[in-house]
């Protein structure tokens, strides 16, 4: 694995193996929903289906008080966070430790403390990589450190082409492969999940055609640019109202994130007078019941790894749209990064085939069980 942008993205393989033994999972589990506690949730299932007695510690509970992030209780939170974490650890002894990392944070004690209770359990160590953009914040001498620690797992997984290629700098294990995060879903679940959507998506759903959806876990502002590529999704759709006056556009938001920028989509919109077009929803809701009742799907981020929702909107049969800011599985439509101009070409041209688009759509999952 060299790290490149064109390195391989593998299906996800890093538990396979992993029968009748304890395995521990750090990391996180929704809410609130997002790719990484998503890959998180369904891996555990996974991993009870291969018969192991599966232990999970979140990683996110660092801070469970907002008084414990003020400026000198923070470092010792985050100490005894490290010794809940420890003493989980040796009590339970797991055989396998998975440790999911993501979004920048001070790690390199985290991984310390691992590597050590490694060597002394004789336990088997897996790191995930799920961020593509936090390595080119670390300064050369926590490279350095980071790189030193890495030497001592058993396997780095890293989760897609970009976050492959954020890590080109280092010297990394030998057991390092580049992933996809995507495991399927539980599909006999539509229906009840379907059942906990507000009825007025439902109606929305009905009143509008075509349907676009658009999915993010908060509003970022990344490089002073919306970094999952809201503000695109409504100017692509504001472009090709003239053609489709009863297009409607669903926005899924996990959290509301930066509430500024969320203001200034709220204005975005009303801009483009699209009040009665757009549909704002926030909340933890599960994002792939939702391909059934929309014509196409879209990713338009600016950074991205290796994408749960495209491969979940692929794998339910539904026309999807992505960024080619990354590697992309095949089947998506790619259109140029931050070009909404280009975006809504690439939605026009899907939309022009919607009786094909059907056609295809009656071949996926839910249609075959």
């Amino acid at each position: 694995m060299n790290g490149h942008k064109d390195s391989v993205v593998h299906k996800h393989a890093y538990t396979d193996t992993m029968h009748n033994t304890i395995v521990a999972v750090i990391g996180p589990l929704p809410p609130p929903l997002g790719g990484v506690s998503v890959h998180v949730e369904r891996t555990l299932q996974k991993l009870i289906g291969q018969n192991n007695i599966v232990l999970h510690y979140n990683s996110e509970n660092m801070y469970p008080y907002a008084w414990m992030r003020r400026a000198g209780i923070k470092y010792g939170a985050y100490l005894w966070y490290m010794v809940r974490l420890c003493i989980w650890l040796v009590y339970n002894r797991p055989r396998v430790i998975i440790y999911h990392l993501f979004y920048a944070r001070a790690v390199l004690p985290e991984l310390g403390m691992l590597k050590l209770l490694k060597r002394v359990m004789g336990s088997r160590m897996v790191l995930v990589e799920h961020d593509c953009r936090h390595m080119y914040e670390r300064t050369v001498t926590w490279q350095r450190w980071y790189a030193w620690l890495l030497a001592g797992l058993d396997q780095l997984v890293l989760i897609g082409s970009v976050t492959a290629r954020s890590y080109s700098m280092l010297v990394l294990p030998e057991y390092t492969v580049v992933e996809s995060a995507f495991l399927p879903p539980d599909v006999t679940q539509q229906q009840r999940k379907m059942a906990e959507y507000p009825d007025q998506l439902v109606f929305f759903l009905h009143d509008h055609s075509p349907c676009v959806l658009v999915s993010a876990f908060a509003c970022v502002v990344w490089q002073e640019k919306d970094l999952y590529g809201l503000d695109q999704a409504i100017i692509a759709c504001a472009q090709l109202r003239a053609a489709h006056v009863q297009m409607g556009l669903v926005i899924l938001l996990s959290t509301i994130g930066d509430e500024q920028y969320y203001q200034r989509l709220c204005a975005l919109i009303e801009q483009y007078d699209l009040r009665e077009a757009v549909y704002m929803l926030h909340g933890n809701y599960t994002l792939w019941p939702l391909f059934e009742h929309v014509d196409i799907f879209i990713r338009p981020t600016l950074s991205d790894g290796a994408s749960v929702s495209v491969q979940e909107a692929l794998f339910c049969g539904l026309a999807t749209i992505a960024s080619d800011v990354c590697w992309r599985p095949s089947g998506t439509v790619l259109y140029k990064t931050a070009d909404s101009v280009d975006l809504s070409v690439q939605m026009k041209q899907l939309l022009k085939n919607k009786g094909s688009m059907r056609d295809h759509k009656q071949r996926h999952y839910m249609y075959t069980q």
